[in-house]
């Protein structure tokens, strides 16, 4: 197990079984974001994919990254770190990891908006705050963050010039 997969399991005890409000989102979309197809999914974090077993999920390679592609239902236990912070995003911008409203989740969740505005469950933002803090400290996934950071401004700018 490398450095980075044991601070993504980290992550995922310390997000538990939080998620953006105290009662079930999905039931706000009808489960958008667990629907997709076969090129539909989350990106990995670096290392994760240590972390599934052989056929436990379809894990496909996306551009030099790792994709993990759902049949729309899954082991709550076994969601990768994207699922598990969804609308939110961990990123780095000018330097700084932050935790910011992921525009991605736009045209799924209808939930950008409150995480927007910091409206999400307190415990949830707070956790997702910890993680973004730990991965901060240990300057592991700086790389991903800042490619993540970039494409969320490359995204914003999009959004802006419309």
């Amino acid at each position: 197990m490398t450095e980075r997969s044991a601070l993504i399991q980290e992550a995922y005890k310390i997000l538990s079984r939080l998620t953006p409000l105290k009662s079930d989102c999905g039931r706000l979309c009808n489960a958008a974001c667990c629907k997709g197809d076969s090129t539909t999914g989350m990106l990995l974090f670096p290392d994760e994919e240590e972390l599934y077993g052989e056929n436990e999920f379809n894990i496909i390679d996306a551009i030099g990254k790792k994709l993990l592609v759902c049949n729309g239902t899954c082991n709550r236990d076994k969601r990768p770190l994207a699922c598990r912070i969804f609308p939110l995003a961990i990123v780095k911008l000018n330097g700084r990891v932050q935790v910011i409203a992921d525009l991605r989740s736009i045209p799924v969740c209808p939930l950008y908006r409150q995480a927007l505005v910091g409206r999400l469950d307190p415990g949830f933002q707070k956790a997702v705050k910890t993680v973004a803090q730990l991965f901060d400290k240990s300057g592991c996934f700086d790389d991903y963050l800042e490619a993540l950071g970039e494409e969320c401004s490359d995204i914003q700018r999009l959004y802006v010039a419309k």
